[in-house]
């Protein structure tokens, strides 16, 4: 092998080598961008806020309207907005794949259905109170995109589904 043919071949195996090393390092900033963002996502619903907008979830009615909401809750309302509005970055970031419907499945599938569910008729009115479709449409996207996903598959409850976990 003459000189030429082995500064050739070092040459091609060193740009072999980069794109190998250059995959890698994307894989891995992918899956640090993926863990910062599962971490910002619990992090983000631990407040006093959205806790007690669940608790007053879960005694709400199905069904009612956005004026019987105000009457019922009177100033408290707007913590339905508020937990609204967190889901509904939430499925903002699940609609462009930057989280995955899986990790939100795993942490908020309840919040999210739950919430769907009592909050319908509200985001509805709302929605023609104001003349547009749009608001809180992420929100009810990804509640129904759940919801589709535990008719086919029930979720099995972590604490079964992890028993024989060993730490």
């Amino acid at each position: 092998m003459d000189l030429a043919t082995a500064a050739s071949v070092v040459s091609a195996a060193a740009i072999l080598f980069g794109l190998v090393f250059a995959g890698w390092q994307l894989r891995a900033l992918g899956q640090q961008r993926a863990h910062e963002a599962q971490l910002q996502l619990i992090q983000s619903f631990q407040t006093a806020d959205f806790a007690r907008a669940v608790a007053y979830l879960i005694e709400l009615p199905d069904g009612l309207s956005y004026a019987e909401i105000k009457a019922r809750m009177g100033d408290e309302a707007f913590l339905f907005l508020e937990f609204a509005f967190a889901l509904e970055g939430i499925g903002v970031l699940v609609a462009r794949r930057e989280l995955s419907l899986q990790l939100v499945e795993a942490t908020y599938s309840g919040p999210y259905i739950i919430g769907w569910r009592k909050l319908r008729r509200y985001v509805e009115d709302m929605r023609a109170m104001t003349g547009t479709q749009t608001p809180l449409e992420y929100f009810q996207w990804t509640a129904e995109r759940l919801a589709d996903r535990r008719a086919i598959t029930p979720p099995e409850p972590a604490y079964l589904a992890l028993k024989d976990w060993k730490a």
